[in-house]
């Protein structure tokens, strides 16, 4: 009992003698510009944080969105989820069902969250494309043709991403051709939903 009462008193001392040296430092013009400075990139980041909603939420708004239906998840009895994605601002009405189960958020994901209770999807300009896929696929096959037609109207790019899903369909077992389309694509190289119940359009 003596030998813990005596090393408790010694970190007693230790810290004591530690938060003067603190406020000892604290008082120095190097540290007070470093404490401000930090104050001010914290305000700083607060204030990107607000603007970068307020971007999204006209991003969001403003899209004429292409929707593909995607597999968020799965049950208990291994059915899946689906939910609409829009390939060209990549907004997720799966975060619906995320935070429904009690999944918690990224600070993206709480952007859409928050969009999507304030506002009814119901835009006659936007296209169900009813093509079901999984989400980085289809987004990658987006950009790639938004690369090279960037006046493209959202008929005709659903026409050719149906095109490319069918390929794709078309080469399911050639490993070298899924490799070679992940480079094209850009995809993470461990992706590997090749499988027909991920690329089928109805």
């Amino acid at each position: 009992m003596k030998q813990e009462m005596q090393e408790y008193e010694r970190i007693i001392n230790l810290s004591n003698e530690i938060q003067t040296q603190i406020a000892r430092l604290e008082n120095t013009d190097l540290i007070k510009q470093y404490l401000e400075l930090l104050h001010q990139n914290q305000k700083l980041l607060q204030k990107k944080k607000e603007l970068y909603k307020k971007i999204k939420t006209e991003e969001y708004s403003s899209c004429d969105h292409l929707w593909i239906e995607t597999i968020t998840d799965y049950n208990f009895l291994k059915t899946p989820f689906h939910y609409c994605s829009c390939v060209k601002c990549g907004l997720d009405q799966g975060v619906v069902y995320s935070i429904n189960h009690g999944k918690p958020l990224s600070f993206e994901q709480t952007i859409m969250y928050n969009f999507l209770k304030k506002h009814h999807i119901d835009n006659p300009n936007q296209i169900n494309s009813n093509i079901k896929c999984d989400f980085s696929l289809a987004t990658a096959l987006y950009k790639k043709i938004e690369e090279n037609h960037p006046d493209i109207d959202n008929i005709t790019m659903q026409k050719y991403i149906q095109t490319a899903l069918d390929s794709i369909r078309q080469n399911e077992n050639d490993t070298q051709e899924k490799e070679n389309r992940i480079k094209r694509l850009t995809l993470n190289p461990n992706f590997n939903k090749w499988h027909s119940r991920d690329i089928v359009h109805w």
